[in-house]
C-alpha cells in the first residue's frame, strides 16, 4: 500500500509540473535556443563561403589594442557557466525560486529568439584566430549539438549571448536580492555587478566577442529584464493574448499589486 500511495504522489507531482509555468518557461527556452543554434550554424556556412574568396581579417577594436590579450578557448564559456551556477545556488532554496528561474528561462527565451535573427542577419569577421567551428552534417541535428555544448560555431558573434545571459545574472542577484535577503543586499548586488563587468572585459580580453557585440548583448538583455518587470505589473490594462498568457504564468507572483489582480479576475470573467 505505501508503494501504491508513494507512486501515485509521484504521479500527481510530475502531472502538476508538466502543467506548471516552470515548464512551460523551460520549453521555451529550449525551443528558442534551439531556433538560436539552427540559426548559428547557417550563419558559419555563409561565413565559410565567404572565406573562400576574402582574405580573413579582424576588425578593429579599441578594447582589443586596449586589454591585455587572454589565449584561451575555454575561459569565457567556464566565467559564464560558474556564475550561472552560483546564481542558481544563491536563489535556490529562496521562496522566490519558481518564480525566479521561470522568468529568467522566458527572458532567455527572448534573448535566444532575437539572437538567432541577429547573428544570420550580420555576419562579423571571428576576432579569435583560434576558433574551428566542429559543426557538419545536417544543420537541424547539428543543432542539438551546438545547444548542448557537443559543437560549436565561429560567425555567431552579433551580438553576444554570452554577455546577455551574464547581464540576466547580474540583474536577478540586483533585483531579488533584496526580496531574499541572505547577506547584506547592497554588497550582494555590488559584488554581482563588479564580477559581471569582470565577464565583460574577460570576453573582450579574449577576443570572444566585439565591443559591440558585449555593448548590444548587455543592451538587450537590460531592456529585456527591465521591460518584463515592469510590464507584468500592468498586465491587466489590456486584455489580449500576450497578457492572457502572462496573468497566467504570474498567477502566483505577489509583485503584481492586488488591484491588478482583481482586475484580472474579472478582465477573464467577462
Amino acid at each position: 500500500m505505501k508503494v501504491i500511495r508513494h507512486y501515485d504522489q509521484w504521479k500527481v507531482m510530475i502531472k502538476n509540473f508538466f502543467h506548471s509555468q516552470l515548464f512551460w518557461g523551460i520549453i521555451s527556452m529550449i525551443i528558442c535556443g534551439y531556433w538560436n543554434s539552427v540559426f548559428q550554424i547557417y550563419a558559419d556556412s555563409i561565413a565559410g563561403f565567404w572565406k573562400y574568396k576574402h582574405q580573413p581579417f579582424i576588425l578593429m577594436d579599441i578594447f582589443f589594442d586596449i586589454l591585455p590579450y587572454i589565449q584561451s578557448n575555454k575561459i569565457s564559456d567556464l566565467y559564464l557557466k560558474y556564475c550561472i551556477i552560483i546564481t542558481i545556488i544563491r536563489f535556490l532554496f529562496t521562496p522566490l525560486r519558481s518564480i525566479i528561474l521561470r522568468r529568467y528561462c522566458f527572458i532567455q527565451a527572448v534573448i535566444f529568439l532575437f539572437r538567432g535573427f541577429s547573428v544570420f542577419a550580420t555576419l562579423l569577421p571571428n576576432p579569435m584566430n583560434s576558433c574551428k567551428s566542429n559543426v557538419i552534417g545536417n544543420p537541424f541535428v547539428e543543432g542539438f549539438y551546438v545547444m548542448l555544448g557537443y559543437h560549436h560555431t565561429c560567425a555567431d558573434l552579433l551580438f553576444s549571448g554570452h554577455t546577455a545571459n551574464l547581464t540576466l545574472c547580474a540583474f536577478i542577484w540586483e533585483y531579488y536580492s533584496e526580496k531574499v535577503p541572505f547577506f547584506n543586499p547592497l554588497i550582494e548586488r555590488i559584488c554581482a555587478w563588479i564580477i559581471a563587468f569582470i565577464g565583460y572585459f574577460i570576453f573582450l580580453s579574449n577576443h570572444f566577442h566585439y565591443s559591440c557585440d558585449v555593448f548590444i548583448g548587455f543592451i538587450v538583455a537590460s531592456l529585456l529584464f527591465n521591460l518584463y518587470h515592469t510590464y507584468i505589473k500592468t498586465i491587466s490594462t489590456r486584455n489580449n493574448f500576450f497578457n492572457s498568457f502572462l496573468r497566467w504564468f504570474e498567477e502566483d507572483s505577489l509583485e503584481i499589486p492586488k488591484l491588478v489582480r482583481l482586475a484580472s479576475k474579472k478582465t477573464l470573467l467577462q
